[in-house]
Parts: C-alpha cells; sequence; structure tokens
C-alpha cells in the first residue's frame, strides 16, 4: 500500500533514503533530550545476558543479617554482612568485608568438595577453587555488580543472583 508525502508516492517497502534518515535523527535527538538511557544501563544489560548465556539455575538470595562490627587482626572495626543463596541441591554463604577500598569476600559452599567458583563482574572474571570444606577466597573484588557461578564436575552450574558490592 501506498502513501502519499510531499506530493509523491511513497513505498513502505523501500529502503529508507535521506529524507527518512533527516526524520529519524530529528526524533533520536528528542528521544535522547527527553529520555536518556541511564548511565551503565547498556553494560548492566550486557551483564545480565552474559550470565544468562551461561544456562545456569540461579539460587535464591537470602541476606542473613544486618551489617555488623567485626575486627581482623589489628584493623579498626569495619562492617560485614553475611548473604546467603540457596538451590535444589546447594547453599553458598558469603561474607562481605572491607578490604582497603575494595570488598573481600569470603565464602563457604553447603556440601564439602572441592569445585570451581567463578566471580562475575562487568568486563572480568576471577576464579578460584574450594578447599576440601568447601571454603574460597577473593580477597579483593572492586564495587560493583557480581554474580558467582559454582561449577562442580558433570553437574549443571550454579548461579548466585546479580548483587553489588
Amino acid at each position: 500500500m501506498s502513501t502519499q508525502s510531499e506530493g509523491r508516492r511513497v513505498d513502505p517497502d523501500a529502503p529508507l533514503d535521506l529524507a527518512d534518515e533527516k526524520v529519524l535523527s530529528a526524533l533520536g535527538a528528542v528521544v535522547t533530550t527527553l529520555d536518556p538511557v541511564p548511565e551503565g544501563l547498556v553494560d548492566r544489560v550486557l551483564f545480565a545476558m552474559t550470565l544468562e548465556s551461561l544456562h545456569v539455575e540461579t539460587m535464591e538470595l537470602r541476606r542473613i543479617g544486618v551489617p555488623e562490627s567485626v575486627l581482623r587482626g589489628d584493623e579498626a572495626p569495619v562492617e560485614a554482612q553475611t548473604i546467603t543463596f540457596t538451590s535444589a541441591d546447594l547453599s553458598v554463604m558469603i561474607s562481605l568485608s572491607p578490604a582497603d577500598g575494595d570488598v573481600r569476600v569470603d565464602g563457604w559452599i553447603s556440601e564439602p568438595g572441592v569445585r570451581s567458583v567463578e566471580l562475575h563482574r562487568l568486563g572480568a572474571q576471577d576464579e578460584t577453587r574450594t578447599d576440601a570444606e568447601g571454603r574460597f577466597v577473593f580477597a579483593r573484588v572492586p564495587h560493583g555488580q557480581v554474580s558467582l557461578v559454582i561449577r562442580d564436575g558433570d553437574r549443571s552450574p550454579v548461579s548466585t543472583p546479580v548483587i553489588e558490592l
């Protein structure tokens, strides 16, 4: 079906021409001015899509308590937070504490045994292994969004939801 535009017939299946590009450019400028994309949204979406592409079971998040004061050696008291993630087969508890401007992540997996633990964050991935009792540590993690993926041999990987450190 054709329509009339400025005295000429327009074919809706025709490729875009210069007039179309001018209209789209003006519309894009209006949208960018009135409703800009929130800062960091594209990175957050790409991060979530990367985790989704891993085809992993996502664990449920459970906060265990409000921040509490803890001491480490001779250091002044710092705040720590404990979070537990659960799935049908596994539970993971992590404790978050400050580490010279970054975050220290100490974790424990409910089933003893050595497993691979990946810490995914925007633009990077760190990996460690648990000890025989299921304990693992990421000593210095920059603030930002992270997710853990636990791999155990032939079993399907399990992922935590994305959390903000």
